[in-house]
């Protein structure tokens, strides 16, 4: 495992997709900051939830990303010669899943606590938020969010294998089919609140509800949960592609 996920670090480190994508959430996450900080406040004091604006999109970028991540070894024929190296194949996912989930926790803290801090430079004295306690438990949520996000991510690469149907069905997912699911009559209001990225984003802003017991830390779990049974899912359809 120590080797794949070695193999799996320098893989992404030595594509420019890598790069592009880490350059375009900085621009977007420290772009929608500066937008914030320096737009007057009308309601007072400027809130978390308006703070990491740019998160949201940050995240979706490296969903697809993550996606990618799976489907361009498929397209380039390099995933053949990985699963040679690991013919039970689950290890490659899982060092794939590894590396995608650490690189964009880092990137979301370093995104997050970087919004903060050029708001709390940029904007109107008293109007930025304080370095206390509640602004960074808001700051450390978004690295297991961002975590989770691109396992998911992994995880419908692994799924589709195709790169056009992998990102449309991850975009559709995140940004369509969760909220159209709310406008389902009957119990659709209720199941939208417990989709994965519903939740997800409930953590980052409190305006998007959820139905999880439990506060931010049964939020994380159950989405972890979901994420931990997708991951399976898509192991168990790696090793029905190996025995056929």
């Amino acid at each position: 495992m120590n080797r794949l996920v070695r193999a799996e670090r320098l893989r992404l480190a030595s594509h420019r997709s890598t790069w592009g994508s880490l350059l375009l959430c900085t621009v977007l996450g420290l772009g929608m900051a500066a937008i914030v900080g320096t737009t007057p406040a009308e309601d007072g004091p400027i809130e978390m939830p308006d703070v990491l604006l740019g998160i949201a999109l940050c995240q979706t970028v490296l969903l697809v990303l993550s996606v990618l991540s799976v489907t361009g070894e498929y397209r380039a024929g390099t995933v053949r010669l990985a699963f040679q190296a690991v013919p039970r194949r689950w290890p490659v996912l899982a060092a794939k899943a590894l590396v995608m989930g650490a690189l964009s926790a880092a990137a979301g803290f370093v995104l997050a606590t970087a919004s903060v801090l050029l708001v709390r430079l940029v904007a109107a004295e008293g109007t930025a938020p304080a370095l206390d306690t509640a602004t960074w438990r808001q700051i450390l949520v978004v690295p297991p969010v961002f975590a989770l996000t691109a396992v998911i991510g992994v995880c419908v690469g692994a799924l589709c294998r195709n790169s056009a149907a992998a990102v449309s069905v991850a975009l559709v997912w995140s940004l369509a089919a969760e909220s159209l699911l709310a406008l389902v009559p009957g119990p659709g209001a209720a199941l939208s609140r417990w989709a994965p990225f519903t939740v997800l984003t409930s953590l980052i802003d409190p305006a998007t509800t959820s139905s999880v017991p439990g506060g931010p830390p049964g939020s994380l779990l159950y989405a972890a949960l979901l994420t931990a049974a997708l991951l399976t899912a898509a192991a168990a359809l790696l090793r029905h592609r190996d025995a056929a």
